[in-house]
């Protein structure tokens, strides 16, 4: 799976990458950890892309591949953030800050407390820049003193 992606990566064919992608984290009886590997490879790739649209489209369908699958949610959650990041690049703070808001971070085992942290911290963040200071203080409460 590792190997398909490289080959799209090389043959600079992110519509085709996009499509296996898809394609091969549906088949039937496949390995998680492959799909893990073939989401942290493709990862890699979001900031090789040559433009903000396919980087878009790229970003777009890992989210929708891990989806649902709590073997690849630290991927989703750092592909969520990058997303959020364009968005507010582009001014769409509401947009970044919703798009954000839907991971529950603090549920996630997988994931370390400082990553965690940040995550929470520049969900705080972005709704403050919203004005939406009710959200901002239900999100402080989910911060553990400890972290």
């Amino acid at each position: 799976l590792v190997a398909i992606v490289k080959y799209c990566y090389a043959g600079k064919q992110w519509e085709l990458l996009n499509e296996h992608v898809v394609t091969l984290s549906k088949r039937r009886s496949q390995l998680k950890q492959a799909i893990t590997k073939m989401v942290q490879e493709a990862y890699e790739l979001v900031e090789k892309t040559p433009d903000l649209d396919t980087k878009l489209k790229l970003i777009e369908t890992l989210r929708n591949v891990t989806t649902g699958k709590i073997f690849v949610e630290n991927e989703r959650a750092r592909l969520t953030k990058k997303l959020s990041d364009i968005y507010e690049s582009q001014g769409k703070t509401k947009e970044a800050a919703e798009i954000l808001q839907e991971l529950q971070v603090e549920t996630y085992g997988t994931m370390d407390r400082r990553e965690k942290l940040e995550f929470l911290l520049e969900q705080m963040r972005l709704c403050l820049a919203k004005h939406d200071y009710i959200r901002t203080q239900i999100i402080s409460k989910k911060i553990n003193i400890k972290s």
